[in-house]
């Protein structure tokens, strides 16, 4: 991410595709890949990329939300609708995990 904070994005981009050649398993790199495609305007092939992360089993509300603005992007609004609840509710979630378990280590 550092190369795309520098505005680096086409660097950014060959270095999450060579990170899915070296271990196509790899489902963040996956994410990566399609969070830079998303960042380019090639929703298309970052859906792809983001069910990729999805089947191999790495899920975030920030995968979710990049979902959503990729599907807003190529016209599926309702979709785009869903999955971007749907990323709400894991954020929420998870939050709420981080309480209870920073609660549970006081008492």
């Amino acid at each position: 991410y550092a190369l795309w904070e520098f505005g680096r994005t086409e660097e950014a981009l060959e270095h999450a595709e060579r990170a899915v050649e070296i271990d196509p398993r790899f489902g963040q790199a996956w994410y990566n890949r399609g969070f830079f495609l998303n960042e380019r305007g090639l929703a298309g092939e970052a859906l792809a990329a983001f069910d990729n992360a999805v089947r191999l089993g790495y899920r975030s509300a920030d995968l979710l939300e990049e979902k959503a603005i990729a599907l807003e992007s190529v016209g599926e609004d309702e979709r785009a609708e869903e999955v971007a609840e749907e990323a709400e509710e894991l954020r929420s979630s998870n939050e709420q995990t981080l309480i209870d378990d920073e609660t549970g280590l006081q008492e």
